[in-house]
């Protein structure tokens, strides 16, 4: 650049002004030099419009920790995630609309905490649980849910001509009724009551707590057991029976039994 704000060329001899206007992204310099405009858009990203997408999560996080206090001094990093991750859900729940799946809206009196609480401390195999999941949410195709969707004209049973439900096809329809009666019983004798007072609703809805925990394990371990069994075997009661001798003859050769379930599946 030389004086006067002329610049220079190669041989030393000053050239015309360099005046830089901009109007709509393109530069002028009188015209000595072309169009740099032109040329900066040539070598222009083509995904240049699309790069900051890309760090949206950037924007984001610097928002929204600004909810979130700093880590104090004594705070572990597993204590800092839960409370960042406690006021983000927080957050998100104040801002959005919760949306509860079909089950808990067709139930909305029932402790559904609970009742995912104990499909989940069920001291019984990945299978069984798998199996008493999709009971709870009652996604298995029954009439009555197949009639629901339009898949089926009528929602009654082939077998007996009652409503399919998922609770009639585990302790009403055909052998069904013998086999709930039995268990119905059976968890009865383990909570020293009424077989009255062990409702049909805990196949598909568990929402009880008994104490102690061993009790609690052996009624939920029961109850998966049934279902499991009505819902895959759908034999007779008196292979039932013998399926429940043989679960209970592998539970007793495990080293936590007497944590799990203690000694109230002996009447077995």
């Amino acid at each position: 650049m030389g004086p006067l704000g002329l610049r220079s060329t190669m041989q030393g001899t000053p050239s015309m002004p360099y005046v830089c206007t901009k109007q709509k992204g393109r530069y002028d310099d009188g015209g000595m030099d072309g169009d740099m405009g032109s040329r900066r858009e040539a070598t222009k990203s083509p995904n240049a419009n699309r790069t900051f997408q890309h760090f949206v999560y950037l924007y984001t996080y610097a928002t929204d920790m600004t909810y979130i206090m700093s880590p104090e001094q004594n705070e572990s990093l597993r204590a800092f995630r839960k409370r960042t991750y406690t006021t983000l859900h927080t957050m998100a729940l104040a801002t959005k609309e919760i949306r509860h799946i079909r089950v808990i809206k067709l139930h909305p009196d029932t402790q559904w905490n609970r009742v995912w609480h104990n499909l989940h401390v069920a001291w019984v195999s990945e299978e069984l649980k798998a199996v008493w999941y999709t009971a709870i949410h009652d996604t298995i195709p029954t009439h009555d849910r197949l009639a629901k969707i339009r898949l089926r004209a009528s929602n009654l049973c082939n077998l007996c001509g009652r409503a399919d439900t998922i609770q009639h096809r585990l302790t009403e329809c055909t052998d069904g009724a013998a086999i709930w009666k039995k268990t119905r019983s059976q968890i009865a004798t383990i909570l020293c009551t009424d077989p009255a007072n062990v409702r049909p609703e805990w196949t598909v809805r568990p929402c009880f707590q008994f104490w102690p925990p061993q009790r609690h394990g052996a009624v939920l371990w029961m109850l998966a057991h049934m279902i499991y069994y009505r819902l895959q075997r759908l034999v007779t009661s008196d292979d039932y029976a013998d399926f429940l001798r043989r679960a209970r003859w592998k539970v007793y050769q495990k080293a936590r039994r007497q944590d799990k379930v203690g000694d109230y599946l002996c009447m077995l």
